[in-house]
């Protein structure tokens, strides 16, 4: 989604990998893996004229070839404190909001999904993540 990268980085956004294809880093090999880890680095720094400085692992699956290849790339492994399951097909909004209301903590990474299954869902309770959150004080940084 190439349009849909361009405005998310233009808006200000910082992009990370997170593979092409979304691959298990547990059940590919090594040169698959870090291949296509290379490959989704060039693709996003072209497209976001930006150096990419973080992946989050497909899955949450890190393994030691991925460390190494993240310090050789200069990108930090990004992992998450609240996974609301924004991506399942039994969630709603408020599920999703109250979840992550009630789990977040200083400095917590929220995990939320950008897939036409769960886009609307996810948009929905995001807008009442924001307000209730902004209005007990928080407060959002970029990694």
């Amino acid at each position: 989604h190439p349009d849909r990268t361009r405005a998310i980085a233009s808006a200000g956004h910082r992009v990370g990998n997170h593979t092409y294809t979304h691959i298990d880093p547990w059940s590919v090999p090594t040169e698959q893996l870090t291949t296509e880890l290379t490959r989704t680095t060039r693709c996003l720094e072209d497209l976001t004229q930006t150096r990419i400085r973080a992946l989050r692992p497909p899955y949450g699956h890190p393994t030691g070839d991925l460390r190494q290849w993240c310090a050789a790339q200069n990108q930090r492994m990004v992992m998450w404190d609240v996974m609301p399951g924004d991506y399942l097909q039994s969630a709603t909004p408020h599920r999703i909001a109250r979840f992550v209301i009630r789990h977040v903590r200083p400095g917590a990474v929220i995990v939320l999904h950008d897939n036409p299954i769960c886009e609307d869902v996810t948009l929905s309770a995001l807008a009442t993540i924001l307000e209730t959150l902004t209005a007990e004080g928080w407060s959002f940084d970029a990694l």
